[in-house]
């Protein structure tokens, strides 16, 4: 039969405490030389809890982090400022759509560190996007809508959202009529498509009242379409003010 001694262990050293506090599921901390401790600001569930699926890490608070975070997926909600650096890349497929609320503003860096210059800007206010320079590799889409003599009268009226206006008089004289107020450089093409402005005219007003003095195009109160499939480009210099291009 084996023999047994006796060992003697000193546990005054150890200290006081030993022993993991905070809620369960909390990430420890140490909160001494010798203990733990948790908080519910910093849980790790590891089965499925409130809104968190199983094995969801949750921290309430703020996250300094001083080097680099690597992640499959990014969902972010609420951020106030974006703030980066260097070269940015946003998706990943020719079917990604970005969504963004708001104006949007590109600043080119001058020499110096002097404030910059917007080459391109796109206000929500205005529903306009501003190109300082534009270089196009590719073919232009403008907008195109087309009126006839059945056309409701406010629709005869070209906005700021048409450029080409195709007309098709075959059923009658068909009435245009351009803003009052536009936008300096707005500029519509006025064609007849319909091949019928000899029979039944294309006439291109400033105004619904025909009699008002107060918008001309150059100096006339009506441009009259008489050819077949004549057609005419039309821009404002500002208020009140038309010229033929």
């Amino acid at each position: 039969m084996a023999n047994f001694g006796w060992a003697y262990i000193n546990c005054d050293d150890s200290g006081s405490g030993g022993t993991a506090k905070g809620p369960t599921g909390s990430i420890q901390f140490l909160s001494s030389s010798v203990s733990t401790a948790g908080t519910a600001a910093f849980m790790f569930y590891t089965a499925a809890y409130s809104d968190y699926t199983a094995d969801t890490l949750v921290l309430s608070g703020t996250f300094m982090v001083s080097g680099t975070i690597s992640a499959s997926h990014f969902h972010i909600e609420d951020v106030t400022r974006i703030d980066a650096t260097g070269s940015t890349y946003f998706g990943n497929s020719s079917d990604d759509t970005h969504l963004r609320t708001g104006s949007i503003i590109g600043v080119a860096a001058s020499v110096g560190g002097a404030d910059g210059k917007y080459y391109i800007s796109g206000s929500a206010h205005s529903d306009k996007l501003y190109v300082s320079n534009l270089a196009i590799s590719g073919g232009l889409a403008y907008a195109h809508r087309q009126v006839d003599d059945a056309t409701a009268g406010a629709l005869r009226t070209a906005s700021t959202s048409d450029y080409y206006l195709g007309v098709d008089s075959t059923g009658g004289t068909v009435d245009i009529y351009l803003l009052t107020t536009p936008e300096p450089g707005q500029t519509w093409v006025i064609k007849d498509e319909g091949g019928a402005a000899n029979t039944n005219n294309i006439i291109i007003t400033c105004s619904t009242d025909v009699s008002s003095d107060s918008v001309l195009i150059e100096g006339q109160k009506r441009l009259i379409l008489t050819s077949d499939y004549a057609s005419i480009t039309i821009y404002a210099a500002g208020a009140n003010q038309y010229f033929i291009c």
